[in-house]
This record gives C-alpha cells, structure tokens and sequence, in this order.
C-alpha cells in the first residue's frame, strides 16, 4: 500500500468554496457551512492510503479516462487521479451527487 500526497486543485477548492457559501446562504448557516468543508477536506485524508480501492469513473460511465471517485462526505463526491511518477493524489473536482459527472467530462474530457 502506497501512501499518496494529496494535492487539491485550484478548480475543486473552488467549487468546496462554492459549496460552503451556498449552505451559508441558503441555510444562514456559517458554522454548518464551515463545518461542510471542513468534513469534506478531513475526507480527503483517505485517498492518502485509500486511493487504489476506489472505482474508476470509466467503469461507471464508459469514459476514457483514469479517473476515480469517492464520497469523503455525506452527498459529496470528489473526482480524483493518481499521478504514480509523484506519488500524489490531484482531486480536480468536489460535486454533489445529483450533479452530472457525464456533463463534466463531455465538456472537459482533459480536465487535469
């Protein structure tokens, strides 16, 4: 078992960022919102000895890629590679689960 170094994209800190003002703003609810992203960043922590047990997104979706996915927090899921020449984890994305995974890779099918 490999222990990764876990590198969060500019692009998926964003959109953990995104997610902690929409809870403040939809629920009033600074302490909920950080307590969010704060859970969804300590659930990150897993892909640093957990990365290769996680499913591959091409198997799910038949998308030609190496990405993986998993849940670090309740209805959140974050889309990660491996990058084994750095031993580093990128995740490039944290989405809801009802968001569509298929419309962002059609869009971006080279979203390292």
């Amino acid at each position: 078992m490999t222990d990764y170094q876990i590198k969060i994209t500019e692009i998926a800190q964003q959109e953990i960022l995104a997610i902690g003002h929409y809870i403040n703003n939809q629920y009033q609810s600074p302490a909920t919102a950080r307590k969010t992203i704060a859970a969804i960043l300590n659930g990150t922590k897993k892909l640093n000895y957990l990365s290769d047990s996680y499913s591959f997104i091409k198997d799910r979706f038949q998308l030609d890629n190496d990405y993986q996915y998993f849940m670090p927090y309740k209805q959140y899921l974050a889309i990660f590679y491996i990058d084994h020449s750095e031993n580093a984890v990128y995740v490039t994305h944290v989405l809801t689960k009802s968001q569509n995974v298929m419309n962002l890779f059609s869009e971006n099918q080279d979203a390292k």
